[in-house]
């Protein structure tokens, strides 16, 4: 301390010797007192006045400032709530509850007496009602279906209505909350990031004059996520009696009323009457429990404590929202699901919210109503076959798979009568290149596109199971069971009832993006804030029906959201209003009927006729109207399978006879009425065909088993309507490929679209009109120009042939046929063109024209003008020449018609497309535009007997050079062996 005093003293002497020194300074001594040192004093003395007003100024800023602090303290004291609130024990009150961020209000009125320790709760207008008891019986008024019934329960607590204030705290200022001038005290929960990482605040208004409640609001954050919502509510206090309570009230309505006790499939019901409770500060042991027992029941884990206070603050004000809906007295009822954990965001991921839909989606037709008579009342696919299992998506965005899976699996089931399971995780892995996104979502005639451009899709068994995450594609072409080659439109609930009961299951994109969809468990669902606009379908199930229930239809959907979700995984939706746009843009698609490829004569494709089906091979044929297949009585008719109207149950007899005749012969039988599939995503349709009893001797030549034309009516004999218009084709298209063998894209017949793909992508399409003369009437026939033969160097036509004016395109036909002097020119010029010294004489070439040892590449290019504007289409050699191994002919014949006959020859070398809605035919020219032909391998001639003969030729060539390759061996050796022995002597001679 005495240490501490000497240094203390010390500086005040040393500051006082050194304040001393400063006065005695010569600066001050000598400094001019003359006229100039005035000059020097005025700034001074002004800066000394700047600094003192400065100061002033400053002081006077402090004063206000404290004055201003001190009335505003003053007058904030006037505004600090001393008093805290009081609640009446007996009352009648009005309330209000809200969820904003779920824009829930539900209204509801009480009336309390807790001193007899009853309490009823009426919502919604009296339409639900509880009367509790906390010493006797409660009960409950609840619409159940179509009316109401009461339930009897035991003792139950009263629900508090007002918050327990003893924690609350007063806030300055007043607020205006609904017109009403009021105090606030608050109270906050704060919990550690290390427990449930929450923090609530609870507020409650009081009106500033009479201590009135006039709200009571909750908001929930989570401080670990940067404090995102979590939960909020509000209860408006709108009206409050303080008073005696009539006891009527609480009896009246339950005397009047039959009331049973509920059985334990009943407990929700009893859920409810908590909602006040676990809204108040004092109600966190009941939130628990209702937590915990919906983590038992669908055995939640999270990764630790965090996650599980979030999840349970959501799941919260979930459950609050369910309770509340279903106080309503809707024709549906929500109830928690295994969903229940999840914010909107999490909800999102089960949709494609992230893949925007086009408004056009480029369908390559749109459903048309079948006119087939009324429809039944109800409709179910569950019930006739060819629904899967509901399945669980999980948390992958993949609902567009399962969709598009799901209408495919109950048509593929119409044509082979069992059911199969495709794969979804198939698409999720694969289809990416027509803009899917696997688990951020995807659309369902995107899969279509790629299920058109790659073939098919597997099974399950084959591709494997849904994984719930994407993986490496491995789709195998060889094993896929349904080829799509396009897909149809369905707009309008007229449209979509008439696809659901004429071709199947449905691929139905729709809003999900509401709660009450969601928590969806039963009844008949009409929330009329449930979208249908293109922009607001955001998840995509399956329609497999409809139901009627008091006069109004509801579409009968199927989920992928688990069997715990709905009615066992499905719902019905109304289709008044189109709620949630169910029928919007519903989709099936169209499968790709694959033909046969016979030697590049005949290509024949499959149906199915009658109950059970009967499988036929037949060929499309445009040239023609009528349906028939043989039956079991001709045991000369070509073909393995016959008709067997005993073994159909759905076969009934026309009673008449009915022939029908063709280029190569006529067919004679019976005609029918039996149902016709074609393929296992069209509907079964019946149809007046004929069974055939006899065949000329060239149609037994035939590898088909009947016949389906694709004709216009007017060509028909026997079945009218016409195939076309039974089935409602408003365009097919024929692609016609080299053999089978050949890995190449396969000979197919599209129904109901055209396939961009096939002829590459920069085809150019020319279409041209259907001719309406009477000799053309029922054909594809088109206007015809003439046809020539091109220089084999330039591309022009030398010396134009014309004596018809009509082309008919007819896929039933092989070859090209022309009229008899076209023929024999066009032969002549060909002829020519090969061979100039062989005397091309039109008498020797009457039957024809032939070269030997000669290739297709010494056959001119022949030229086929089309259309009102002569279009040019050229065949090269490669195009209409066959070589039978050293043999070539081209495929080109007499008409026994005044028509120019473009069959499957010309057919091959351009895709085409037979426009029926439009009365035109459309053909494609590949690689770039030019319609010069010869894009596709030259053609082969390779029969049965031809290919022995190809393999002897080939076997005896090879079996010539390995005679010769043996022989040089033998050769070889033997000379080495006679030189090794030469060798040998004249050693031993020199050794001697």
């Amino acid at each position: 301390m005495g240490k501490g005093k000497k240094t203390k003293g010390s500086v005040d002497i040393v500051s006082t010797e050194q304040h001393e020194r400063l006065l005695e300074e010569t600066t001050y001594r000598d400094m001019d007192m003359g006229l100039d040192s005035g000059f020097h004093r005025g700034p001074q003395r002004k800066k000394q006045r700047v600094w003192c007003s400065f100061i002033w100024v400053g002081i006077g800023l402090v004063v206000v400032v404290g004055v201003f602090a001190i009335l505003k303290v003053s007058h904030q004291s006037d505004e600090l709530p001393t008093i805290k609130p009081t609640f009446p024990t007996q009352y009648e009150a009005s309330l209000t509850f809200r969820m904003p961020y779920m824009k829930l209000v539900e209204p509801v009125f009480v009336h309390v007496d807790e001193i007899q320790g009853l309490q009823k709760l009426s919502y919604y207008g009296g339409v639900d009602e509880y009367i509790l008891n906390a010493s006797g019986s409660s009960y409950q008024m609840l619409p159940v279906i179509d009316s109401i019934k009461c339930f009897k329960s035991g003792p139950t607590s009263l629900q508090k209505i007002f918050p327990n204030v003893t924690a609350f705290e007063p806030m300055y200022g007043k607020s205006i909350v609904n017109s009403r001038s009021c105090f606030s005290w608050k109270f906050t929960v704060e919990k550690s990031p290390d427990s449930q990482a929450r923090l609530g605040v609870y507020t409650l208004y009081v009106d500033a004059e009479t201590n009135e409640p006039v709200r009571f609001h909750y908001i929930g954050h989570n401080v670990m996520l940067g404090g995102s919502h979590m939960d909020e509510y509000i209860i408006d206090y709108e009206y409050i009696r303080a008073g005696p309570i009539a006891p009527q009230i609480f009896t009246y309505r339950v005397e009047s009323m039959n009331c049973s006790t509920p059985s334990p499939d009943d407990d929700e019901l009893l859920r409810p009457m908590e909602d006040f409770h676990m809204r108040m500060p004092d109600g966190e042991t009941k939130r628990n429990d209702h937590f915990n027992d919906f983590v038992e029941l669908h055995e939640k884990q999270y990764k630790d404590e965090k996650e599980r206070a979030q999840r349970a603050a959501i799941f919260h004000a979930n459950l609050q929202y369910i309770n509340s809906v279903n106080r309503q007295g809707l024709s549906y009822r929500l109830a928690v699901n295994h969903l229940a954990d999840l914010s909107p965001d999490d909800m999102r991921r089960h949709h494609h919210a992230k893949v925007r839909r086009d408004h056009d989606n480029k369908a390559n037709a749109t459903h048309m109503l079948t006119n087939n008579g009324a429809l039944p009342d109800e409709w179910d696919w569950r019930q006739h076959g060819g629904v899967t299992p509901v399945k669980d998506q999980g948390h992958c965005g993949s609902c567009w798979t399962f969709g598009t899976t799901g209408a495919l699996e109950g048509q593929y089931y119409k044509k082979a009568n069992q059911t199969v399971r495709l794969s979804q995780q198939n698409l999720l892995d694969c289809s990416w290149d027509e803009g899917n996104n696997a688990c951020n979502g995807g659309l369902d005639y995107q899969a279509y596109r790629w299920i058109m451009k790659h073939g098919g899709i597997e099974t399950e068994a084959t591709y494997g199971s849904y994984k719930n995450q994407p993986g490496f594609c491995h789709f195998n072409k060889s094993a896929a069971v349904a080829t799509v080659t396009a897909f149809v439109n369905v707009s309008g609930v007229p449209e979509l009832n008439d696809a659901l009961v004429h071709v199947g299951p449905l691929s139905v994109s729709i809003d999900a993006a509401i709660s009450s969809f969601y928590f969806y468990s039963g009844g008949y669902y009409d929330d009329i804030n449930c979208k249908s606009g293109v922009d607001d379908l955001d998840h995509s199930v399956v329609a497999v029906g409809y139901t009627t229930h008091n006069g109004e239809k509801y579409t009968l959907v199927k989920n992928s959201w688990s069997t715990h979700w709905g009615e066992n995984g499905y719902i019905k939706i109304a289709q008044k209003n189109n709620i949630c746009g169910v029928a919007t843009s519903a989709t099936y698609g169209l499968v790709r009927i694959p033909l046969v490829n016979y030697d590049q004569l005949q290509f024949y494709g499959s149906i199915y006729i009658g109950t059970p089906p009967q499988p036929f091979d037949i060929i499309f044929d445009t040239g023609s109207s009528d349906i028939w297949v043989p039956s079991v009585a001709c045991t000369a008719c070509a073909g393995t399978y016959r008709y067997n109207a005993s073994a159909s149950t759905t076969y009934q007899s026309n009673y008449r006879q009915f022939q029908a005749y063709y280029g190569s012969g006529a067919v004679f039988g019976n005609v029918l009425w039996d149902v016709v599939s074609i393929s296992p995503l069209l509907p079964l349709k019946t149809l007046l065909m004929g069974q055939v009893a006899k065949q000329d001797a060239n149609i037994q030549q035939f590898e088909s088993e009947g016949i389906i034309g694709l004709g216009f009516p007017p060509l028909a004999s026997i079945s009218r309507p016409s195939f076309i218009e039974v089935f409602q084709i408003e365009i097919f298209s024929l692609y016609i490929s080299t053999l089978s063998m050949e890995k190449t894209t396969p000979s197919q017949l599209i129904l109901h679209g055209i396939d961009h793909d096939l002829p590459g992508k920069n085809a150019t399409w020319h279409y041209f009109p259907l001719k309406s003369t009477h000799s053309a009437d029922g054909f594809w026939a088109i206007q015809f120009a003439g046809v020539g033969v091109n220089s084999r160097t330039k591309q022009q036509t030398n010396g134009l042939i014309q004596e018809t004016s009509t082309a008919v395109l007819d896929s039933g036909t092989s070859l090209i046929l022309l009229p008899q002097n076209e023929y024999n020119q066009l032969i002549q010029m060909i002829c020519l063109a090969v061979d100039s010294d062989s005397g091309c004489k039109l008498d020797t070439l009457s039957k024809g024209f032939s070269c030997t040892s000669c290739s297709y590449q010494e056959f001119p290019p022949v030229t086929f003008f089309l259309g009102p504007e002569n279009i040019p289409f050229t065949l090269q050699g490669s195009d209409y020449v066959r070589c039978e191994l050293n043999t070539c002919t081209p495929q080109i014949e007499k008409s026994a018609s005044q028509f120019c006959v473009l069959g499957d020859i010309f057919i091959r070398a351009y895709y085409t497309a037979f426009d029926v809605k439009n009365r035109r035919i459309g053909l494609a020219c590949p690689g770039d535009g030019l319609c010069f032909g010869g894009i596709k391998p030259p053609l082969e001639f390779l029969t049965h007997i031809s290919w022995l003969l190809y393999i002897s030729a080939l076997y005896t060539k090879v079996f010539a050079l390995a005679v010769g390759v043996y022989g040089i061996k033998w050769t070889a050796n033997l000379i080495r062996n006679k030189t090794k022995r030469r060798l040998s002597t004249a050693q031993t001679t020199n050794f001697v």
